[in-house]
């Protein structure tokens, strides 16, 4: 059963609140009019275990880069789960492996998909986030992006050992389908397009 027909409130609720960087943020440039446009992507339904794994790989992914962070992997979960060459439902995309390094399990992931748990302040947070890409109120501001890359977590990965690269070998295959540059959305390289 769908998320939102089980929880009927948390559709209301995402239906009536704006995207904003949150609270204690600053706006953001790439979020400064998010609120004003309407999105370009339709309503995507998703289970409560659908739900819940993909705000753990929010989480894993993007905890401290704010709303506009989590949204831009929340944006590639999606878009992910809607490109031929991936699942088609938004767990199945985040537990593909190596493909969210979070989720890694020979070391190289991290403990936050496991930290937190629903009613936490930051699941919470993620959970908002999520319910609002995948209601199609946020507009894609990776520009269809399909893949992503930490500059920051690249290196810490080849100084632990669990890597040699320091730039992803998808990287130019991706740029390349996607007819544009890269884009930076706070820590984060995004890239890639959906392929239909």
């Amino acid at each position: 059963m769908d998320y939102y027909s089980q929880n009927p409130e948390k559709f209301a609720e995402v239906l009536g609140r704006p995207f904003v960087d949150g609270d204690d943020l600053p706006s953001s440039p790439e979020n400064q009019n998010a609120a004003l446009y309407p999105s370009p992507m339709l309503p995507r339904a998703y289970s409560a275990q659908e739900r819940d794994v993909m705000v753990r790989t929010i989480l894993g992914e993007a905890a401290d880069q704010g709303n506009v962070g989590m949204a831009a992997v929340a944006l590639v979960i999606r878009n992910r789960a809607e490109d031929v060459r991936f699942p088609d439902n938004v767990a199945e995309v985040s537990l593909q492996p190596r493909q969210f390094s979070a989720w890694n399990a020979d070391g190289s992931g991290n403990a936050l998909v496991s930290r937190y748990k629903p009613g936490d302040a930051a699941y919470e947070r993620a959970a908002y986030v999520a319910d609002l890409v995948m209601a199609g109120l946020v507009p894609d501001f990776t520009e269809g992006a399909t893949h992503y890359y930490s500059p920051t977590g690249m290196n810490l990965l080849v100084e632990s050992g669990y890597q040699k690269n320091l730039i992803p070998s998808w990287l130019a295959r991706e740029t390349e389908a996607r007819e544009a540059p890269p884009i930076r959305i706070g820590g984060h390289i995004f890239t890639g397009s959906v392929q239909q």
